[in-house]
């Protein structure tokens, strides 16, 4: 028999008759125990937590009396459930015993084989039940938190780093000086990084483990989130089949849609875009469309005075996955934005 299927406990008993008693009692049992025997209520401290299933305790201990000695053991190991044992069979003793932490109360007169068997058995059933229940409520309480932290950066935070990014880049035109505009700028850039490495936190936040996330949902998620800055909700088109054949650069293409879309925000002073994600069997493809003032002096590398990080972080991961990138006038105005790269 594995050591798994016995059951490790703790008997807290000074009278020597009571506790060869409880012993041949447990032997008897169906379950298997192990039972480890302490006289008083410091060599049980001193014993604990160690691996017992259940402590067995008597109320009347040469240096603890009554139910003072349940909380004391609480305090020591807080995840073993006590049992507690007593020749006063007082229901309301019995009661207070259960609200100071004991899971059953045994008194010794009417306690036999199966009761004692059972009585364990459940205080462990009901201890391990009530630490899931307490897990499930930090972690839910963990998750609460987790939005609420989310939400404050991007409410906030974010909004003003962004804030702050326009207004700096607004300000290049009119110097003068090339190394203040160059400074400037690579603040801008600076600005642009944080925006991004905020986003991702913040995608963590709400999401947990991203790897787990489907392509689609990775890029509905970015989609949303960049309405804040956009001042609206672009349109998104996903081909079905990116999920099957597309997940192992699920965060490849999540990235590129929000660097897209941060540039629609940042440049385009646009109403209105479209987010298009579609593959075939052996290439993935990103469209960013809208309708603002289009593309004016940006070139096809992605290059512009001021424009930061973005576009030049497009380029780069095409050029990376040995794809391709393109950036242009729309066919009705607008800025159209083509990436792709080869499904590996």
């Amino acid at each position: 028999m594995s050591t798994a299927d016995v059951h490790r406990v703790l008997l807290v008993e000074d009278n020597p008759l009571d506790a060869r008693t409880m012993r041949r009692m447990l032997e008897r049992a169906d379950t298997d125990y192990d039972v480890e025997h302490v006289t008083d209520l410091e060599s049980a401290c001193a014993a604990l937590p160690g691996d017992f299933a259940a402590i067995l305790l008597d109320l009347s201990l040469p240096d603890a009396s009554g139910l003072a000695s349940i909380a004391k053991l609480g305090e020591v190991a807080p995840d073993v459930p006590v049992v507690v044992l007593t020749g006063l069979d007082d229901p309301r003793t019995a009661q207070a015993a259960v609200e100071r932490g004991a899971q059953d109360y045994l008194t010794k007169q009417a306690v036999d084989v199966e009761t004692v068997d059972r009585a364990v058995r459940y205080a462990v059933a009901r201890r391990h039940g009530d630490l899931q229940l307490q897990s499930a409520q930090e972690l839910l309480q963990l998750m609460h938190d987790r939005e609420r932290i989310a939400r404050d950066l991007h409410d906030s935070v974010i909004q003003q780093l962004f804030a702050t990014g326009m207004s700096l880049q607004a300000l290049l035109p009119r110097i003068v000086d090339p190394v203040i505009r160059d400074r400037l700028s690579m603040s801008v850039d600076d600005i642009d990084t944080a925006i991004s490495s905020l986003r991702r936190t913040i995608f963590e936040l709400h999401g947990g483990d991203s790897s787990n996330q489907t392509p689609s949902e990775l890029v509905l998620r970015t989609v949303v989130g960049a309405a804040a800055a956009l001042g609206f909700t672009p349109t998104l088109r996903i081909d079905h089949r990116i999920d099957a054949r597309a997940r192992h650069v699920a965060q490849e293409l999540a990235a590129v849609v929000g660097e897209a879309l941060t540039n629609v925000a940042r440049h385009a002073s646009a109403s209105a875009a479209q987010v298009e994600v579609r593959a075939d069997d052996d290439r993935v493809e990103v469209i960013v469309t809208d309708n603002g003032i289009g593309p004016g002096g940006i070139d096809t590398s992605g290059r512009t005075d001021g424009s930061g990080n973005g576009l030049r972080n497009l380029a780069s991961r095409a050029e990376d996955a040995d794809g391709s990138f393109h950036i242009g006038p729309g066919q009705g105005g607008g800025t159209r934005i083509e990436w792709s790269q080869p499904l590996r």
